[in-house]
């Protein structure tokens, strides 16, 4: 419906959503009783006059009094913080969780606190983009408005598809379905199983910058100061000498001064100064990139050290994702810090590593130990590096808690390939049997198996995934996700983006079946997937949603369409709150219609947070409304 109003101009609302139950709703409809007083001209004519013109047919019967838009945010419409969303900033391409967003942007935005149990972040400006389903079934991205962070409500509903996709929210958030026409959005608790919703299959990613190098300066500040005590950066003449020059410092105590810091003169004799002092260093003068570049980091007493910046390059890559499937710490707090990759294959691991110039593994075979059936392992030490992984990269430090860098998706689309293919050629497989080929991977880790979901919708590649509880298993201590590829459309697909050297593709290329059509239910960029079961789940801590631009409103999380969140006060950015003595014309308005409105509800964001709506009531009773009600949440 299209109105134009001479206060508030031309707007256009929504009146009603389905064209066919409003054909239906035709056949009760009533002329009813004219107007004796209509308080406005015709203009254009109904429906597009604002406000109950001469050429209306019928008079009010129930008006509707919005007394605020502020909201309790009783309603629990939110997500858990762990299920992972893919986003772009500054067109770098990032894995993160809700749980991460809010903390990671609670400074750059601007941080609300809306009631006792609700805050958020405005972002607005920051320029962050999720994935969002269009009207036309495409997968495009929209900036975020706003993070919400709320109490969880204490019970939450799983959903869980045929193809094993899943997310946990709040029993009220709507998720995006399918009825056999169109798309609808209804409630996780009225989901039943069999109902259709929407995946995603293809995301994307459009024009992004590409990672190709590591400040392991900048990754290092999110360590925990005792753990960066004695590492120190080492190069630093050339840094100390452009501050010199660059503020007109004429001595190290007056560099000194400036920067609060208590100065050693073996920094200059030395060529080396705490990661923490050069911080502060850095916080004050800032830091060139050629001077950057020139600079090493090592622990105190240690000869090993790695570059300030390093080349994202396959060996690189390589080990990150040797690491992701293969690795795990061994670490004595302020004794030993290793990084240790268990492979049969040891010595070409080995090999692998050898290529990354500034890192020295070593080999450990168990049989000179008398152990000769444990698997051989690869070593390499040193505290930066652990720092680097640990607090930089956050791999995660049991098989787990096991994730992907952030950046994953921003490299190369070569390197990408290539981490991928590593992956499944050490946690993965490529198996035939008479019915199907199949390439796997196999993670106790939920994030990861999140995010190469996402890895291969980039790739239009859809993954089944099959689910194994840790109670089947008295062993277990975690469920086992196996993400499995086995249509030939999708396995072509997945192997054009595989290095062609790699040992999953060869074997890809060896099994491939010669005939194979889609076994996917698919409407442009979405999988038609049904729900397997819904299960509610005990939960505290926190429950979030995101705002989001786009008129669709709804956003992709773990590759499942959601809806995104409503409006309210915090959302709009403005308090609509009417006086009691608005309110009061507003209703003698109503009453001096002939005939006179008979019944009011009180409307908006939460009538509730009105303290004063007792009063309210009592009011609209004495003007003579014979029926009074109030639309709340509860």
């Amino acid at each position: 419906m299209e109105k134009t109003c001479p206060q508030h101009g031309t707007f256009k609302e929504l009146y009603w959503g389905d064209y066919e139950q409003y054909k239906r709703a035709l056949k009760y409809d009533y002329t009813g009783t004219p107007l004796d007083n209509p308080r406005t001209k015709t203009e254009k004519g109904c429906p597009y006059d604002c406000g109950i013109c001469p050429n209306h047919k019928s008079h009010t019967v129930l008006a509707i009094i919005d007394v605020t838009n502020r909201c309790n945010l009783n309603c629990p419409i939110c997500v858990e913080g762990s299920e992972t969303i893919l986003i772009k900033n500054s067109q770098v391409c990032k894995f993160t969780t809700l749980d991460e967003m809010i903390h990671t942007y609670a400074e750059a935005g601007e941080y609300h606190r809306l009631c006792e149990n609700v805050d958020y972040v405005n972002v607005e400006k920051l320029g962050i983009k999720v994935p969002v389903l269009m009207e036309d079934g495409h997968i495009a991205w929209s900036n975020v408005k706003k993070i919400y962070r709320k109490r969880s409500p204490g019970k939450l509903l799983k959903i869980v598809t045929e193809t094993g996709r899943s997310i946990t929210l709040t029993p009220d958030h709507k998720l995006l379905t399918w009825d056999g026409r169109r798309v609808v959005k209804v409630r996780a608790d009225q989901l039943k199983p069999g109902d259709t919703i929407l995946v995603a299959k293809r995301l994307n990613i459009g024009e992004y910058k590409e990672v190709t190098e590591l400040d392991v300066l900048k990754l290092l500040r999110s360590a925990p100061s005792e753990e960066l005590a004695n590492v120190y950066v080492r190069g630093v003449k050339p840094y100390l000498r452009w501050i010199m020059e660059s503020f007109k410092v004429e001595t190290f105590a007056d560099l000194a001064r400036e920067a609060a810091v208590t100065w050693s003169y073996s920094w200059d004799t030395l060529d080396t100064m705490p990661l923490q002092v050069f911080y502060r260093l850095v916080d004050r003068f800032g830091i060139p990139d050629s001077v950057k570049r020139v600079m090493r980091l090592g622990v105190k007493g240690k000869k090993h050290e790695i570059p300030a910046v390093i080349e994202v390059d396959e060996p690189l890559v390589r080990f990150i994702a040797l690491f992701v499937a293969e690795g795990n710490f061994n670490v004595v707090p302020r004794e030993q810090y290793s990084i240790v990759i268990t492979a049969k294959d040891a010595e070409h691991v080995a090999d692998v590593l050898r290529r990354i110039k500034w890192m020295n593994p070593r080999i450990v075979r168990y049989d000179k130990y008398g152990v000769p059936e444990k698997t051989p392992q690869v070593v390499v030490s040193g505290k930066v590096l652990y720092l680097l992984l640990y607090y930089g990269l956050r791999l995660g430090a049991r098989s787990s808690e096991r994730r992907l860098p952030e950046f994953t998706l921003s490299l190369p689309k070569r390197l990408v390939g290539v981490l991928l293919g590593e992956l499944i050629s050490r946690d993965g497989y490529v198996a035939r049997s008479s019915r199907r080929t199949v390439v796997g991977y196999r993670t106790t880790s939920k994030e990861l198996m999140q995010q190469i979901q996402y890895l291969l919708a980039t790739m239009g590649v859809y993954a089944r995934i099959k689910t194994t509880p840790a109670e089947r298993h008295p062993a277990a201590e975690h469920d086992c996700y196996d993400l499995q590829v086995s249509s030939k459309p999708e396995l072509e697909q997945l192997l054009n983006f595989l290095p062609k050297n790699s040992t999953v593709a060869r074997k890809l290329e060896k099994l491939l079946p010669s005939r194979g059509r889609p076994t996917l239910k698919v409407w442009r960029d979405v999988v038609l997937d049904s729900v397997k079961y819904v299960a509610e789940e005990e939960h505290s801590g926190f429950v979030y949603d995101l705002e989001v631009d786009a008129a669709t409103h709804n956003f992709i999380i773990s590759t499942v369409v959601v809806s995104n969140c409503f409006a309210h006060a915090g959302a709009v950015g403005y308090v609509y709150e009417p006086s009691l003595e608005q309110i009061r014309d507003m209703m003698l308005n109503l009453r001096s219609n002939n005939p006179p409105v008979p019944a009011l509800q009180l409307s908006g964001g939460e009538p509730t947070v009105r303290e004063d709506l007792p009063e309210i009531v009592r009011m609209a009773k004495e003007l003579g409304f014979r029926h009074v009600e109030v639309n709340s949440n509860g």
